[in-house]
């Protein structure tokens, strides 16, 4: 049940007053649901599903990146109890080793401002048929296209548990099916119909949907996954601390042609909880726009480049306001700086390098020099 509602009223600063952050109470397919809002996002988070964001809105465009939230529940008759279906789309938390309920509440939910945000606390107990509390906490942050995720899981259980959280995003920008990038590592797995094994030598792995249906596992390279779709386009990203994954803490899954979803999979390690004891873990969940591609994410900037011989064309956006910032391009002994003029979310910037080494998946790094 709802506990608190309040609205946030914040003049911001570029080129005149922008939409403030806000918040609101509703309700959506039958559940009470909170809105989160700020210039650039809004989103509909749901506590009564695992407090899963449902809806994602690209405002600037007027662009929908889920497809639509259902929540059915059904008695079949007087004895049994109902039976309650919700649709996959979105992004929530879910527990691997645990039962998957997505339709499972964090009911107890609070909503409250601060001077430049507006943030979602949502928790409840035996998540995933486990001796576990789970709170979910959601802040939007004013002139940003990110939305920060806390999750802290808790043991209240007489004994040890093994815990591995895993971030569950299936997203659809303007109602098309993506396709996933990421940095692979030394290897890649497949499991599926078409392939069982694939080595692959590092650099970006770009999986479109012409496999079919299909599921892969991956040896991540980097510490973010993103989806890239829609005639925008829009790129949606998943992040967190490198130190919470392991050599397969990315996974992806499902190809489904019928079902016509593309999911993002962000999986962490395992660790083991004390009784009592509680964990922490942060992750951000961002919108990009105008880049074909996300090939590679800074602290404050995604980037596509294409090649063409040996000069390098590169774009730029951003998910928060930034001012001019230097960066390096690194590949082996070659380097060479460059500069992103001033962004904010939405705009992109582009620029052309030369005398370009070639190498096989443009293996470069890019360091930001300047902040």
């Amino acid at each position: 049940m709802m506990k608190h509602f309040f609205l946030l009223l914040l003049a911001a600063a570029i080129g005149g007053v922008q939409a403030a952050p806000e918040v609101t109470c509703t309700m959506l397919s039958g559940q009470k649901v909170v809105e989160l809002k700020n210039t650039y996002l809004q989103l509909t988070a749901v506590p009564g599903t695992m407090g899963a964001v449902v809806r994602l809105k690209w405002l600037p465009g007027n662009s929908e990146l889920f497809n639509s939230y259902k929540y059915t529940c059904i008695s079949i008759n007087e004895l049994l109890p109902e039976q309650k279906s919700v649709t996959v789309w979105g992004n929530r938390t879910l527990i691997w080793n645990g039962t998957v309920l997505f339709y499972q509440p964090l009911a107890k939910f609070t909503a409250k401002s601060g001077k430049q945000a507006v943030i979602l606390q949502m928790s409840g107990k035996y998540i995933g048929g486990l001796p576990v509390e789970m709170t979910r906490t959601l802040t939007l942050e004013e002139e940003t296209s990110l939305l920060k995720i806390s999750v802290t899981v808790t043991n209240f259980g007489p004994k040890a548990l093994p815990i591995r959280l895993w971030e569950h995003l299936v997203p659809n920008p303007e109602r098309s099916i993506p396709h996933v990038s990421m940095i692979s590592g030394s290897g890649v797995r497949r499991l599926g119909r078409y392939q069982d094994t694939e080595r692959h030598k590092g650099g970006l792995l770009i999986d479109t949907f012409k496999d079919g249906n299909l599921n892969r596992y991956i040896v991540p390279g980097s510490n973010w996954i993103a989806a890239t779709g829609g005639k925008t386009p829009l790129t949606v990203f998943l992040r967190t601390d490198e130190k919470n994954l392991e050599k397969d803490g990315f996974f992806y899954t499902q190809k489904d042609a019928v079902a016509k979803l593309h999911t993002v999979e962000l999986l962490l390690k395992e660790v083991s909880l004390s009784p009592g004891q509680s964990r922490r873990f942060e992750f951000e969940m961002g919108v990009l726009s105008k880049l074909q591609t996300l090939r590679r994410l800074t602290d404050s900037h995604g980037f596509d480049f294409q090649r063409s011989g040996k000069d390098l064309t590169w774009q730029a956006g951003v998910f928060r306001k930034t001012p001019a910032r230097k960066f390096l391009l690194k590949n082996g002994q070659w380097q060479k700086e460059f500069t992103v003029p001033a962004l904010f979310p939405g705009k992109c910037a582009s620029g052309r390098i030369s005398g370009v080494p070639e190498t096989e998946d443009d293996l470069f790094i890019i360091e930001e020099l300047s902040k």
